[in-house]
């Protein structure tokens, strides 16, 4: 099972500049840092086995940057890591590409937005004072109180477990598509520590490309094999020389 970074990651739609990203209320909040490693079993419609599992891991700063490392499996076989880097110390967003050993650096105006796509309580609909949890009675996973909140969509549903004291982090989440498939994500281990500097950097023998290059690298090694797609290499593309730009 090969994994697609989507393009909601880069969410860089809106270009507020840096007075925006220096007043914002998310770049001030004081974040839990930890590293999770959970796995994501994949199912297909009426299927009781899993067709395919990852091992994942996320890593969080107290400032809001982290990281997200997704197992993936190339058309080849081969294992590896996609890369999604969010630091906002150095105010940049990075796609790693294991195959081709593609980097890929975008430079936002405004890399605040790139927090709204961590799970908050907040995004979980957790609302403060009177009134404030509609949520099940709490439970417990891996020592911690959680709660369950289900969200449905037009395509998607999703089930989730959340822990309040990790800013609402689900330690437990289903999503269930339209079509009847759905992916089951558990937390198998929490750190509450700082993850260190090296996980934000991009490792030796990675090559700064363009989403272009990435694409055309990607193509020439597993022809027939999109990364990102003919539509939204041109999004991407746009977004990556618009940051240089300034």
């Amino acid at each position: 099972m090969r994994i697609v970074v989507t393009l909601g990651v880069f969410g860089m739609a809106t270009m507020l500049g840096y007075q925006t990203y220096s007043q914002s209320p998310l770049t001030q909040k004081q974040w839990k840092s930890l590293v999770i490693h959970e796995q994501v079993l994949h199912f297909g419609r009426s299927a009781k086995a899993a067709s395919a599992v990852q091992n994942n891991v996320f890593a969080r700063r107290g400032d809001g940057s982290f990281v997200n490392l997704r197992e993936t499996t190339s058309p080849h076989g081969e294992k590896g890591y996609t890369a999604e880097i969010i630091d906002l110390q150095k105010r940049r967003v990075v796609v790693l590409e294991p195959f081709t050993k593609s980097a890929i650096t975008f430079y936002p105006a405004d890399i605040s937005e790139e927090l709204e796509h961590q799970e908050t309580c907040a995004s979980n609909g957790l609302r403060h004072g009177e009134g404030s949890l509609a949520y099940t009675p709490a439970d417990e996973m891996l020592g911690r109180e959680v709660r369950q909140v289900r969200q449905a969509g037009t395509n998607v549903t999703s089930e989730k477990w959340i822990a309040p004291d990790l800013d609402c982090y689900p330690l437990q989440k289903k999503i269930t598509s339209s079509r009847g498939s759905y992916s089951q994500h558990t937390a198998i281990k929490v750190e509450e520590v700082e993850p260190p500097d090296s996980m934000f950097e991009i490792p030796q023998g990675y090559i700064e490309v363009s989403p272009s290059q990435a694409e055309a690298a990607y193509a020439a090694k597993y022809p027939g094999h999109p990364f990102f797609g003919s539509a939204g290499v041109k999004i991407v593309e746009e977004r990556y020389w618009k940051g240089r730009q300034r």
